[in-house]
């Protein structure tokens, strides 16, 4: 059953015979209802189903990082932020090949827009977590020098990550990303980004390698 949420005029919620509406950031959509069919599924579906399975289990475990990363690009269009993010990775950080699919954790990005990238960005491990730091970029607006550092950590043993948004600010050169004791001795891929403290402009985010915690 569909439900009119904005009266005759609104758009479909729900499913309505051979249709289905749903409605994203303000704007209602229509498309042909899913239907299940009992054929096998082609290796090609399947290869499928298991890179969209691994990108699904990375980003779901940054959901609030992503959706500030990508909510630009997702910004009046008919996907999300989340979306957005996961369908990069799935065109440009998906390894492997049948029946294996992995992250190419070098490939990732996992925000992207017109402020400045980090210069020269470095980690170490200390004993709460990670210290993120980076170079000012010569002659750098105060736009971009305010921007606030956006650090994030994922642990693929655990498929878990630990993150921080809105952190210092770029012209302080640093910032420090705690992370549990349960997770020392474990190998963790690290990203730095920037996002303005309006939230109006991002950074793309860079890889750092894989750390020893």
């Amino acid at each position: 059953m569909g439900r009119l949420k904005n009266g005759i005029l609104g758009g479909i919620s729900g499913k309505v015979g051979d249709v289905e509406g749903y409605i994203v950031n303000g704007i209602a959509y229509v498309r042909a209802r899913k239907r299940k069919t009992k054929k096998a599924p082609t290796q090609k579906q399947l290869w499928t189903r298991m890179r969209m399975a691994a990108v699904n289990q990375f980003i779901n475990s940054m959901t609030a990082f992503v959706r500030v990363g990508y909510q630009n690009m997702a910004k009046n269009a008919a996907f999300s932020a989340n979306n957005a993010a996961k369908s990069y990775q799935l065109r440009h950080a998906v390894s492997g090949e049948y029946p294996d699919a992995g992250i190419d954790f070098s490939k990732v990005m996992l925000s992207t827009g017109t402020l400045d990238v980090a210069l020269n960005p470095s980690v170490e491990t200390l004993a709460n977590g990670f210290k993120f730091s980076w170079d000012m970029a010569g002659g750098s607006d105060s736009y971009n020098e305010r921007a606030q550092s956006m650090l994030l950590a994922y642990s693929p043993e655990l498929h878990k990550s630990f993150f921080k948004i809105g952190g210092s600010c770029r012209y302080t050169g640093l910032d420090i990303l705690e992370i549990p004791d349960n997770v020392k001795g474990k190998a963790l891929e690290c990203y730095l980004s920037f996002a303005a403290d309006d939230r109006e402009k991002i950074a793309d985010s860079v890889y750092l390698g894989s750390v020893i915690y």
